[in-house]
């Protein structure tokens, strides 16, 4: 039974991971390679910042395209220029705690 695209994409959407490989030798059941590499958790990392950014932006009343000052602890810096397009902020400054301040 050759692997279908589409069920090959569902199967990566479901159980959340980048690539789902094949091995036509192999007959069920399913092994899952759950290793959290060092990247994986950089950008796990990421994801739950951003997502603390969006609900800070959400309880502050932000609208939908304003922009945005990030006050933050620490942040991984190869994805400074991601944090800022998604989360709408002008800028990301070191600071204490994680806070958005409007842009006045």
């Amino acid at each position: 039974l050759k692997a279908q695209p589409e069920l090959l994409a569902l199967i990566k959407d479901e159980v959340n991971v980048k690539v789902v490989e094949v091995d036509e030798k192999i007959a069920p059941p399913v092994e899952l390679d759950t290793t959290i590499t060092p990247e994986l958790k950089e950008e796990g990392d990421l994801r739950e910042l951003i997502r603390q950014i969006q609900e800070l932006r959400k309880q502050a009343d932000c609208a939908l395209g304003e922009r945005i000052i990030v006050h933050a602890p620490a942040w991984p810096k190869d994805f400074e220029d991601d944090i800022k397009r998604q989360t709408l902020a002008k800028e990301i400054i070191q600071g204490g705690e994680l806070k958005v301040e409007k842009i006045k």
